[in-house]
């Protein structure tokens, strides 16, 4: 009892002093009314049924099934088995007392080849039961439609490389908005294009399924985004279409993984800049201009002239292609995680990363201290740095913003320090660090319509498998329910969603 009382005194206190926070100081902010509170999942992540009712084979079925791409061995046949037990999660989202929820549709488990010839009834009917039973229980649907689990038909054949790709999508988009466009407020095209690309087609900073282009990193991840953002503008031009979309009054935004980065000391804030406007705004700021944005232009450019290319690495726009694509967002779905220090790297030929050989930058984490590091994870607590996210993307750019995925995982138990379990202690002071966040950006102006934790449940972690949870629910994957009990996280947050305010300090 002393151990744990020493371990919460002490990441209370840094937190404290982080925010120079005296809580008989504070004041509440209370959030706008119609504020979407909300929790996330996706669909290979916590369904399972894998090879049940025509669903056709995904990337990450494929991928899982290769000895060696998941640390523990485990894959997503089986997961949450939430394809089974869907009502167990209308169960906990009313318990939490979520306003929404945001979860995603599997793109071959509608079209089980990915091309509209192959269309899955009953897919398309299991997301009616999703989506109406959510509608029943009060909770608002917020959909994406792709969370990296691609048809394995269509990697076949390039995926994301191909060009042909972002019209298969549209039709995909198509038959999704005319079966549930009278039913979904919220869509989100591609979640986290650029850790799609990155990762899925570099695999330097992480490797996620297809796998096997880490030689191909310098070009693939650009031809791969170029036919995304060209793939989210013809979805939205279906959406237009869609006259009983347009009467329910919905919206179509896409969703970015938005970090932060500081220079270390002594560092010019251009390096800082370049990261940030280079990862930040390569999925935003052509929706916007039709272009690139001009750092990430002018760096890729003049890389790909030193490595004696006839030709960008980053490709260009065509002039109908950049009125296409322009003003095809309604809102930004943002998701943020992490804050990194950067400092400038002077020798391009030994990068062994895309942060390294385009940004010419290395990203550190910031001294514990100063943002505390979850034990055992990659996640650590800045909430300074979700801030100046929040209010630098609102300011360039005007658009709403729905924080789609913000969370952390369960800390490795470090005896006196942070005792974890279902007493989740430094995710739940990493939610309420960053929901201030949250609060003091609205506070400050900035068009903000709902925050989303990432997650609802303890799920399938892509290469991480099933031994990283970032859960607000455990579930015991031994148990034929897969029973899912609320962590200290998830009382928390349900009493922060049922009083719709939090201190500020």
């Amino acid at each position: 009892m002393m151990k744990t009382s020493l371990g919460l005194l002490l990441l209370a206190s840094s937190v404290t002093a982080l925010y120079n926070c005296v809580p008989e100081n504070s004041t509440s902010y209370k959030f706008p009314k119609g504020f979407l509170w909300s929790t996330a999942t996706s669909a290979y992540q916590i369904e399972g049924g894998a090879w049940e009712d025509g669903k056709g084979l995904s990337i990450w079925d494929s991928y899982t099934h290769t000895a060696g791409k998941v640390s523990d061995n485990n894959t997503g046949d089986v997961a949450c088995d939430s394809y089974h037990l869907y009502e167990s999660d209308f169960a906990i989202l009313k318990q939490l007392g979520v306003k929404s929820y945001r979860f995603s549709i599997s793109w071959p488990r509608i079209l089980p080849t990915g091309l509209k010839e192959s269309k899955n009834q009953k897919g398309i009917d299991y997301y009616h039961k999703i989506i109406d039973g959510l509608i029943r229980n009060g909770i608002i649907p917020v959909v994406t439609m792709y969370h990296w689990d691609m048809p394995q038909h269509l990697m076949d054949q390039g995926g994301w490389l191909n060009p042909q790709i972002s019209t298969w999508f549209a039709d995909y988009a198509e038959i999704l908005f005319q079966a549930y466009g009278h039913k979904v407020p919220y869509w989100i095209t591609i979640n986290e294009a650029k850790s799609e690309t990155l990762y899925a087609y570099c695999g330097t900073i992480s490797n996620h399924a297809p796998g096997g282009f880490k030689e191909h990193c310098k070009w693939a991840p650009y031809q791969a985004g170029h036919n995304m953002i060209l793939a989210h503008a013809k979805a939205y031009k279906r959406f237009e279409w869609c006259i009983k979309c347009r009467l329910t009054g919905a919206k179509v935004g896409i969703t970015n993984v938005n970090g932060w980065t500081v220079p270390a000391a002594g560092v010019d804030q251009s390096v800082a800049d370049r990261i940030n406007q280079m990862q930040n705004y390569w999925f935003i700021h052509p929706f916007f201009t039709g272009e690139y944005p001009p750092l990430l232009r002018q760096q890729v450019d003049k890389l790909s002239k030193q490595e004696n290319r006839t030709v960008s690495r980053l490709p260009h726009f065509t002039e109908a292609e950049q009125k296409y694509i322009k003003g095809t967002v309604d809102f930004f779905g943002f998701n943020y995680y992490i804050t990194l220090v950067a400092a400038p790297i002077a020798n391009y030929s030994t990068a062994t990363s895309w942060y390294n050989f385009d940004c010419m930058a290395s990203g550190t984490y910031l001294p514990d201290e100063v943002a505390p590091r979850v034990p055992g994870g990659w996640v650590s607590t800045y909430a300074e740095g979700m801030y100046a996210s929040l209010v630098d993307l609102y300011t360039r750019y005007k658009k709403p913003i729905f924080i789609t995925e913000n969370g952390a995982m369960d800390a490795q138990p470090t005896p006196g320090v942070y005792p974890e379990g279902l007493n989740d202690v430094f995710r739940t002071r990493y939610i309420k660090e960053h929901i201030t966040a949250v609060g003091k950006a609205l506070k400050n102006g900035v068009d903000i319509m709902g925050y989303t934790v990432w997650s609802l449940m303890d799920n399938f972690e892509w290469t991480a498998g099933l031994g990283t949870k970032f859960g607000l629910y455990h579930v015991d994957f031994t148990s034929p329910a897969k029973t899912r009990t609320p962590k200290a996280s998830a009382i928390w947050y349900k009493d922060l969603v049922a009083q719709n305010k939090i201190d500020l300090c």
